[in-house]
């Protein structure tokens, strides 16, 4: 029996019932003497069969899906470019099946007379009885999916943050991280691993993070309220503001992601041990942290680039030819931030934020570039969406080894990342969910800022999320204190 989804909403039952039938029914058909000349479509007298009645049933939900997405005006913009929303196949457009069906187990005849299957099509119940069509599942899935996500998105009780979330998801070849609980500390690496925590105390505050939940952090072990100890360290003269699931504290907070060491410099040391092994570390030249780590790059600043306005993070010698400088940028934040939803509408476009940060950074920081310089700005959320132009340069570089891994990053490589492309995003993502997550775990407490007890003074309540507190001067700059900052410029970028 299959499922029924709550208001009429197809589920994931509904597309692999209808998916098994259309794979097979024709064959069906024609082996079963009972079922010769039978249509799915015809109920028949005693309205049909039970099977008849559930798959017609589930069809109707998926179509009546299909249809409501068709007719959303935003459906083209809003669901991911990956989501592989099918068409409805239509007898009048694309033609009418024949019965000239691969007989099962045999190589497929060329041509076969009948159109090609395909999951790019939504199949009705007649379609059923003329061919077989073994991808109608995936079809089926993807409009499941599709409607769901439309669903959340459209919901009265989806917040604007929760919106951003979604669409910066949601982006093609999107943010995915190979996450491993256990900390590895394997005393031969020069660095820390791509893909572990070396504190497994951090795992499930990025978890939190990535789900828009409060994470969790240390502290009084039944205390509801959260508190950064860097911006108000105890005792508290007047109670802090607490930290809210939606009060997106670290955007900020002068110890958040504005810190360049959160997130920024982490993700910019997971790329160079790429470009070291991709295009040799004598032609890299970066900031390679610790003491001393600027002095490479100072230096280049002082020569080749004495007429550049911004230093870059990492500088490609000879990358693009003989004699040329290719500078890479990395740009650090969080889309889901109430600036970006207020100025770049993160909550109706996707990678609105990615293009405006990099639309900033050349035309502010950079200006006209010299001869023979090539600028590349590799902008990352905190929840591991990369900008198409850091897309673009990632598949660069996996074509320049031919999507190998380099034998000096095989220690790193597993089943999750056989090739260096998905190797490199990874790596990336991690590393600023890592950074960002060891941030909040190292400033964040729980207390209780209501004093009880018979005897004690109570303290008087925190003010309320939508200001600042008593004696606070609004200067960082980001969320809900405008947008001019100090640290990263005024989108509250690091970087």
């Amino acid at each position: 029996m299959p499922h029924t989804a709550s208001l009429g909403e197809p589920s994931y039952h509904d597309a692999a019932f209808y998916g098994s039938f259309a794979a097979v029914w024709h064959y069906m058909r024609s082996w079963i003497p009972a079922l010769h000349g039978r249509q799915l479509a015809q109920l028949g007298p005693g309205n049909g069969f039970a099977y008849q009645r559930h798959l017609r049933e589930s069809w109707e939900r998926l179509s009546a899906a299909h249809l409501a997405i068709s007719l959303d005006p935003e459906h083209t913009t809003l669901l991911p470019e990956d989501a592989r929303f099918p068409e409805m196949h239509s007898r009048l457009n694309d033609g009418r099946h024949s019965p000239a069906t691969v007989p099962l187990g045999q190589a497929p005849n060329d041509p076969l007379g009948d159109n090609d299957d395909s999951p790019a099509f939504l199949y009705d119940l007649d379609s059923l009885d003329a061919a077989c069509h073994p991808h109608a599942q995936k079809a089926a899935s993807a409009v499941v999916a599709s409607r769901a996500f439309l669903r959340l998105l459209h919901s009265p009780h989806t917040t604007p943050t929760g919106r951003a979330r979604l669409l910066d998801s949601s982006t093609s070849r999107g943010p995915f991280s190979f996450w491993r609980r256990l900390p590895d500390t394997d005393p031969h690496l020069p660095h820390k691993p791509f893909f572990a925590f070396p504190n497994p105390e951090h795992f499930p505050v990025a978890l939190a993070l990535d789900l828009l939940i409060r994470p969790p952090v240390l502290g009084e072990p039944h205390a509801e309220d959260v508190v950064c100890h860097a911006c108000h360290p105890p005792p508290h003269a007047v109670p802090p503001p607490t930290i809210d699931p939606l009060y997106r504290h670290f955007d900020h907070c002068m110890h958040g992601i504005r810190l360049h060491t959160t997130c920024h410099d982490p993700a910019v040391q997971a790329l160079v041990h790429f470009l070291d092994a991709i295009h040799g570390s004598h032609r890299v030249i970066a900031e390679r942290g610790g003491l001393g780590g600027h002095r490479g790059l100072n230096q280049w600043m002082q020569g080749p680039g004495a007429g550049l306005r911004h230093i870059p993070d990492i500088v490609l010698e000879n990358y693009d030819g003989v004699r040329s400088f290719t500078l890479i940028d990395v740009k650090t934040f969080d889309p889901a931030g109430a600036s970006h939803i207020n100025t770049n509408h993160t909550d109706r476009t996707r990678l609105a934020a990615h293009r405006a940060i990099a639309r900033h950074s050349r035309e502010t920081e950079y200006g006209p570039l010299p001869e023979r310089m090539r600028l590349i700005i590799l902008p990352i959320s905190i929840f591991g969406a990369i900008g198409t132009p850091g897309q673009a340069f990632i598949s660069e570089l996996s074509r320049r080894v031919g999507g190998s891994v380099p034998p000096s990053l095989l220690p790193h490589a597993s089943w999750a990342t056989p090739r260096v492309g998905p190797m490199i995003r990874m790596a990336l993502t991690h590393a600023v969910r890592r950074g960002l997550a060891a941030s909040i775990h190292t400033h964040w407490r729980r207390e209780n800022l209501v004093a009880g007890g018979e005897g004690d003074e109570a303290v008087p309540p925190a003010p309320p999320a939508g200001g600042p507190p008593p004696g606070f001067m609004p200067i960082w700059g980001d969320g809900i204190f405008g947008h001019a900052g100090i640290h990263g410029g005024p989108y509250g970028v690091a970087g």
